[in-house]
């Protein structure tokens, strides 16, 4: 299967959010990002994975308060 990449632009149009707000999840390493030369490409499966990954370890960290 080939992974469908996506440009900052579209990465920002399928996450609703800036671009600022997508390069600070990167910048925190809740989202994945590929350099291919001066820009940035995103596996919109690694997004998923990403964001589910990400939710579940707040969920289970709230939980042990």
């Amino acid at each position: 299967m080939i992974d469908e990449l996506l440009t900052t632009e579209q990465a920002t149009k399928y996450l609703k959010t800036s671009k600022r707000t997508l390069f600070k999840l990167v910048q925190d390493g809740k989202v994945r990002a590929l350099k291919v030369g001066n820009a940035y490409r995103f596996k919109k499966e690694e997004i998923d994975e990403d964001l589910r990954a990400d939710t579940l370890m707040e969920k289970t960290h709230a939980r042990a308060k």
